[in-house]
C-alpha cells in the first residue's frame, strides 16, 4: 500500500490526473484477487497490479483512453477473462473481475499525505473508497477491517482499505549478506535501518535504499524497536549476535531472525538462558532465518530470508 500512496502523493504534485483501481470481487480463472489495486495515468501503469496479463492491460488501456479523451468511466465494470485470453494465460477456463473506477485529481493529495503520515506515526487508520467514484476518505476510528473488505461508512457503500503501520527492518551487521538483502527489502517496500560496530561498514554510501545506517556498539544499543518491527541480527561472529539478541528480546520485535550456523545458535542460546532468559523468550528467535529454498549465496539467502519476513508481514507464521 505505501508504494501506491507516495505514487499517488507523486502524480497529485505533478497536477496530474488518474485512476485508483481496485479490485471488488473476483470469479472463476483470473490472476487478480479481491482487494488488488493499481494507479493508472494517461501515460500507463505507475503503480499495483490488478493481476497481470490480458485483463490487466485491457484495464489500463480504459484508464489511459478515459483520461487521453477526459471521458468519465462507469464506477464499477466487470471485466472477463475469454476463452483465448484464458488460454493464453495458461488457464482452463476463464473468469471476471469487478472493478471499482476511482478518478482523482490533484485536489486528493492531502489524503494520501494523511494515509502516509499515519503509517509512518503507526497509527490504525484505513482508505475507505466510495462506488460512486468519489474521492477516498481517510479514517482514524471504528475500523473492523482485518484487510480489505466491503463496507459502510457513513450510510455510504464502498471499499475499505485497512492501512498497516509502516514496520520497519533492523539489520545488525552491515556485511555481504547485508548488501543483498536491503536492496531486496527496500524493493518490497520495506523500511530498512542498518546498525553496525564498523564505521567502515556503517557508511550510508554501501546502502542507498536503508532508511538510515548507523554506527553504534553492538553491547550499548539503544533502539525504539516497535511490535511491527522486524529484526535481522548478521553480526560478524557470535560475541556480537550474543549483544545483539540479549537486547532485543527485550523488545515487542514481531520477528527475530539470526543468521549464522545451527551450531553458533546453539551456543548464543544457552550463553542467554545461563544468563537467565526463558525457553519461551529465547524461542522467539528464528534460526536459521528464511524459507527453504536450497540456499547458498548472499543472493540466495536475501531472497530466502526476504520471503520470510513478506510471510511474516502477511500474518502468517514464520517457517523454514
Amino acid at each position: 500500500m505505501r508504494d501506491l500512496l507516495q505514487a499517488a502523493q507523486t502524480v497529485c504534485a505533478q497536477q496530474r490526473s488518474f485512476y485508483w483501481i481496485t479490485v471488488l470481487e473476483a470469479r472463476g480463472s483470473v490472476p487478480g484477487k479481491a482487494g488488488a489495486q493499481m494507479l493508472v495515468d494517461s501515460s500507463g501503469r505507475l503503480a499495483g497490479t490488478v493481476g497481470g496479463g490480458a485483463l490487466e492491460f485491457r484495464v489500463t488501456q480504459t484508464a489511459q483512453q478515459a483520461l487521453l479523451e477526459t471521458k468519465e468511466l462507469p464506477c464499477v465494470q466487470t471485466f472477463s477473462l475469454d476463452a483465448s485470453d484464458a488460454a493464453g494465460l495458461g488457464m482452463i477456463c476463464g473468469g471476471n473481475l469487478d472493478l471499482l473506477f476511482t478518478r482523482l485529481s490533484p485536489a486528493e493529495e492531502v489524503v494520501f499525505q494523511e494515509a502516509l503520515q499515519a503509517m509512518d506515526a503507526h497509527r490504525e487508520s484505513a482508505l475507505f473508497f466510495p462506488l460512486d467514484g468519489k474521492a477516498p476518505v481517510f479514517l482514524t476510528a471504528n475500523l473492523p477491517l482485518e484487510s480489505g473488505q466491503m463496507m459502510s461508512a457513513n450510510g455510504v457503500s464502498g471499499y475499505g482499505c485497512r492501512l498497516l503501520p509502516a514496520g520497519r527492518v533492523w539489520i545488525f551487521g552491515a556485511g555481504h549478506l547485508a548488501l543483498e538483502t536491503v536492496p531486496l527489502l527496500a524493493h518490497l517496500g520495506f523500511r530498512v535501518r542498518v546498525l553496525d560496530d564498523r564505521a567502515e561498514f556503517a557508511d550510508p554510501a554501501r546502502f542507498l535504499q536503508a532508511e538510515s545506517v548507523e554506527l553504534v556498539s553492538f553491547e550499548e544499543l539503544s533502539c525504539e524497536i516497535l511490535p511491527e518491527d522486524d529484526v535481522l541480527i548478521m553480526t560478524r561472529g557470535h560475541l556480537g549476535d550474543l549483544a545483539v539478541e540479549r537486547y532485543v528480546l527485550g523488545t515487542p520485535a514481531r520477528y527475530i531472525g539470526v543468521v549464522g550456523s545451527r551450531r553458533k545458535a546453539r551456543m548464543v542460546r544457552e550463553m542467554l538462558e545461563e544468563e537467565g532468559f526463558s525457553k519461551g523468550s529465547l524461542d522467539r528467535v528464528v534460526t536459521p532465518v528464511g524459507i527453504d529454498i536450497g540456499a547458498e549465496t548472499p543472493a540466495e539467502i536475501a531472497v530466502s530470508t526476504a520471503a520470510q519476513l513478506v510471510r511474516v508481514r502477511s500474518k502468517l507464521p514464520p517457517r523454514s
